[in-house]
């Protein structure tokens, strides 16, 4: 019985350290080094990003963060928070209501393959301003929609297509960054066939 080397939740590929099996017979020192050095040079580029003004995508290095999707087989560590916060979904015009707003973070992690090397994924945590936190964009929404109609009676927010089109484009913002960085520190690669034993096949993506 196979098993696939990776367990992949939400990058749109397989970013891969060590895809031909080049350190497996690396002893724990090598293998250890390999793995901090790589989590090292990703923390770098994401704390100058987090230093560039001219954008509002912050973050910070955290190595506690709880991994939700974590396997017993496949371990995971966190690498840090990369957020962008109080995103205004809703704002009173006159004033005496508090904005409805969502921090929108993505926790980067390294996880550990079946039989070698490790790859970068992250997840997705949407916290909203009454202090909701959603893991899936159409639930956070219609959590916001019942919140914002129990507290302000805003009816059909979830139906407002400028809310869900700021929240979708945060997440973008914030994933296209991340995998850019995943992609500097990596190889990508693409599932090219999966088998009834469990078995999975990649390539590299060219």
């Amino acid at each position: 019985m196979g098993t696939s080397n990776y367990h992949v939740k939400n990058t749109s590929k397989v970013f891969s350290i060590d895809p031909d099996n080049s350190v497996k017979d690396c002893d724990d020192f090598e293998w250890e080094s390999i793995w901090e050095n790589t989590r090292e040079n990703i923390i770098s580029i994401l704390l100058a990003i987090d230093k560039d003004k001219t954008n509002e995508i912050q973050f910070y290095e955290d190595e506690t963060i709880g991994i939700a999707d974590e396997l017993r087989s496949y371990p995971s560590t966190s690498i840090g928070n990369l957020y962008i916060p109080n995103v205004i979904l809703w704002e009173d015009d006159s004033g005496e209501l508090d904005p409805i707003t969502m921090d929108v973070n993505l926790y980067p992690h390294t996880t550990s393959g079946y039989y070698t090397g490790f790859n970068l994924d992250y997840e997705i945590e949407l916290c909203d301003s009454f202090g909701n936190s959603n893991d899936n964009l159409s639930d956070a929404i219609r959590q916001l929609d019942y919140e914002a109609d129990i507290e302000y009676g805003i009816e059909d927010l979830d139906l407002d297509t400028e809310v869900r089109h700021k929240l979708f484009e945060t997440i973008e913002q914030l994933t296209t960054k991340l995998e850019e960085v995943f992609e500097t520190h990596s190889d990508s690669l693409n599932v090219v066939g999966s088998f009834s034993d469990g078995t999975t096949v990649y390539e590299k993506d060219t």
